[in-house]
């Protein structure tokens, strides 16, 4: 067998027909190490308000390069922190791209501000530039500029962040980078995150993700008052540094919640971090193989990207109908693949805030057409043999 993936070291004999299925989309990787670390905190350390949570902040500082970075219990909780920090509230209009999960348009809605949609780009389903500009113009006239714009980062590539900042300072717009897909992507010289052209980043650890923390998320900065901010909000918008003389005393300034990350999530976040260098290498040599083996199927495959951390690999089919024959048919043959995203404003709630499909032609067809393989750190080599077999099966095309 070809040795594609040197990482996963597969024993040459195994037959390619022997395959372990069903082969989920995504799944957690966890080893020893992981465990271990649960464990400790388990049996010697708080397992809440401890020390690894502020660890697990540094660690992620450390490796980005930002001011600063905030745990929290989820990306959404992240997400509404960002918002609430750059004071999104009524009577503010927030943009976000559709094609992703709802909590990218829900967190400006649980602020009281107003949410509308940017198209995006056909071929990766990131932000358009072009509709981003025009719609923007359209906006200015119409005096309704929004106040943040939040730049989903989808399936772990980024999008052209130094043209969308520039657009955006140019109308004093803030920007929030929601890459929940991209924790360990690159932008120019830096990793995401640094926000060298955002005000702030979020980052999911759900299972699904790069890393996980098995729920958790993360906000970083390059300002620290940001950071402050989104730090008091995640806890009841407490202080607790406010008397010297009696050290018990706490003060709560402002409105805010109970976002906070446990002592367990983040032993698993820390030991998780560690090894997300090779998760990346990983994900990035399965791309490669699906781009190698998948020829000659008339699938529309997504463009390489070093950059990309390669959370997802979307293809597009030549139409709505094939890509639901496509979908039942791996499905069949126990390879759960799966579709990102239906449109957020296609959803019952967003319907009745009156947005037209016709509005978005580029996310109606992307979503149409989109399905996404499996791709994770525990796939292995006779696995995705398996799948690039099943698809030239599907299209009816010799694999030679």
């Amino acid at each position: 067998m070809l040795n594609i993936l040197p990482i996963i070291k597969e024993e040459i004999e195994v037959s390619k027909n022997t395959v372990e299925t069903p082969i989920s989309y995504s799944k957690h990787s966890i080893s020893q190490s992981d465990i271990d670390a649960v464990l400790e905190c388990l049996a010697n350390a708080p397992i809440t308000q401890g020390n690894l949570v502020p660890q697990f902040q540094s660690n992620i500082t450390k490796r980005i390069g930002c001011v600063g970075a905030v745990a929290s219990n989820s990306a959404t909780s992240s997400l509404h922190l960002a918002c609430l920090a750059l004071n999104v509230g009524a009577g503010d209009i927030v943009w976000t791209t559709p094609i992703s999960f709802v909590a990218s348009a829900n967190a400006p809605l649980m602020c009281g501000a107003t949410v509308d949609f940017v198209d995006v780009d056909i071929n990766t389903g990131n932000l358009c530039i072009k509709s981003f500009e025009q719609k923007i113009k359209l906006a200015k006239v119409k005096n309704k500029l929004p106040k943040v714009l939040i730049v989903v980062h989808f399936s772990g590539r980024p999008c052209k962040m130094t043209q969308i900042s520039k657009i955006c300072n140019e109308y004093g717009i803030k920007i929030i980078e929601d890459a929940a897909h991209a924790l360990g992507s690159i932008q120019d010289q830096h990793l995401t995150g640094f926000c060298d052209n955002s005000d702030i980043t979020v980052f999911s650890l759900h299972p699904a993700k790069i890393i996980t923390s098995a729920e958790g998320g993360l906000a970083t900065s390059q300002k620290k008052h940001l950071i402050d901010r989104i730090k008091l909000l995640s806890s009841h918008g407490i202080s607790r540094s406010i008397d010297a003389k009696e050290p018990w005393k706490y003060d709560m300034v402002e409105l805010g919640f109970n976002y906070r990350m446990s002592e367990l999530h983040a032993a698993l976040g820390i030991s998780q971090l560690k090894r997300i260098d090779s998760f990346i290498e990983k994900r990035k040599n399965m791309v490669k193989y699906y781009l190698d083996k998948i020829r000659k199927p008339p699938l529309e495959l997504p463009p390489y990207s070093s950059d990309s951390a390669w959370h997802l690999f979307v293809c597009q089919t030549q139409d709505k109908k094939t890509r639901k024959k496509l979908y039942q048919f791996l499905n069949e043959k126990n390879i759960h693949a799966a579709i990102h995203y239906r449109p957020i404003y296609q959803n019952s709630y967003f319907q009745k805030l009156g947005f037209n499909d016709a509005d978005f032609p580029n996310a109606e067809s992307f979503y149409s057409r989109s399905i996404s393989l499996p791709l994770h750190t525990e796939i292995k080599e006779r696995q995705l043999y398996y799948i690039v077999e099943k698809l030239y099966e599907f299209f009816g095309v010799n694999n030679d």
